[in-house]
């Protein structure tokens, strides 16, 4: 079983699919050595997130800035938190909540 199977029956055992919204705040350096099988980080990062997406269920991670500095722009200013907190920021259909230090996507 490869490791996107073993994710979904993850999330399957946990019952994210029963939801209609997951809030996800993650660190994912421990899931690193699983990298490798994958053609692209984007790749990588989109196995976390299409398999929820599929099943029509809204994901909704933290984009935090943290910064007071210059204008915030929901489609321009960079999260300073992790890989797939950025990756969501660049997902076609995600949106940003407009707080310029606690922004959300979904």
């Amino acid at each position: 079983m490869n490791f996107i199977d073993n994710l979904i029956n993850i999330y399957r055992n946990i019952g994210v699919f029963d939801s209609d919204v997951i809030y996800i705040y993650s660190d994912l350096r421990g899931f690193s050595k699983y990298q490798s099988e994958f053609v692209s980080k984007d790749n990588f990062l989109e196995a976390f997130i299409l398999p929820i997406l599929e099943k029509n269920i809204t994901v909704i991670l933290p984009t935090f800035s943290y910064t007071t500095k210059g204008i915030f722009h929901t489609n321009k200013t960079k999260t300073n938190l992790g890989a797939l907190n950025k990756w969501v920021l660049n997902y076609s259909d995600s949106q940003r909540s407009e707080h310029p230090l606690f922004s959300y996507s979904a």
